[in-house]
């Protein structure tokens, strides 16, 4: 198998640092991460450390990160992130390879009649996420996946490379816990659901398209990729519009990535209230109490980071 590259965005995909209760914050150190980086509290969210270790399973498959954020935060949030997902040995086997790419990163973005073989409305923006700055020697870009929640970041001619995420806060993982989930409007429901759940939908698709190219169903990363997330707009040669909704309301996908990373964790499951209170429901022994007050005392409201 060709090397594949996936590229994470990190703000709203793996990670947020917006302020949440000390409730919250429990059920992150339980069931996620709580990382300082750059002075600043961010929850990673729950299955992220299980999904990195099963990408890291697959043989030529590497990491590279493309934030817009700082790149002194993102360079010290993605080794920590890293290093107790992998663990440390692991780590330092592949840290030389890893690419991080930052807010100076971006490209102002300049061609617009290519842009306009694709939904406009999906794709504005200024500045994009050039993934060829991600590429090792000996990397193509046709073997890159790229994961963001803001399609506006994709460049110019990668649009095939592109794997949308929902966007989501360390307060839709709050708002498990709220009274009115008891009996929620399923519209409501249903958005949340795919918002606190959504590394299980990355691990089905991604884990698809590695299948499908391992196999020899497809011949690159960007066949595999762009089939899974685009449909034909009309008629006309070369005009696409990304799948948004239509993608993310498909549960089967949410269970087939359960299934996968359960394979890794047999104790992952679904987050809904349920879930949520069963895990903040035993008192924090003194350790937690302490993580739980420094994250407390780190916390931003919104994400001050970016």
């Amino acid at each position: 198998m060709a090397k594949i590259k996936i590229v994470w965005d990190i703000d709203d995909v793996i990670a947020s640092c917006g302020k949440v209760d000390r409730q919250t914050t429990t059920f992150f150190l339980r069931r996620g991460m709580v990382i300082q980086a750059a002075d600043v509290t961010h929850y990673i969210f729950p299955g992220f450390a299980e999904l990195f270790k099963k990408l890291d399973s697959y043989n030529d498959v590497t990491f590279a990160f493309f934030s817009s954020a700082p790149k002194p935060r993102n360079d010290e949030l993605v080794e920590k992130f890293l290093i107790r997902s992998l663990g440390q040995d692991r780590y330092n086997e592949i840290k030389n390879n890893i690419i991080i790419c930052s807010r100076e990163d971006l490209t102002e973005k300049t061609d617009s009649d290519a842009m306009a073989r694709y939904d406009a409305s999906a794709f504005y923006g200024k500045r994009s996420k050039n993934l060829s700055k991600t590429l090792n020697k000996d990397e193509s870009i046709e073997n890159v996946i790229f994961i963001d929640d803001q399609p506006s970041y994709v460049h110019v001619g990668q649009h095939s490379n592109y794997l949308h995420s929902r966007c989501v806060e360390s307060n839709h993982f709050e708002a498990l816990g709220f009274p009115n989930m008891e009996l929620p409007n399923p519209r409501v429901a249903l958005e949340l659901f795919t918002k606190v759940n959504h590394v299980y939908y990355l691990a089905s698709r991604i884990c698809k398209v590695l299948d499908n190219v391992v196999s020899g169903k497809s011949k690159t990363v960007a066949d595999a990729l762009f089939l899974l997330q685009y449909k034909a707009r009309g008629e006309q040669l070369f005009n696409y519009s990304l799948k948004r909704n239509d993608n993310f309301h498909e549960k089967q996908y949410y269970e087939e990535g359960l299934k996968i990373l359960r394979a890794i964790n047999p104790m992952l499951g679904f987050a809904d209230r349920e879930l949520y209170l069963s895990v903040i429901k035993e008192s924090e022994n003194e350790d937690e109490s302490k993580q739980i007050d420094l994250a407390a005392q780190k916390q931003k409201e919104g994400c001050a980071i970016m």
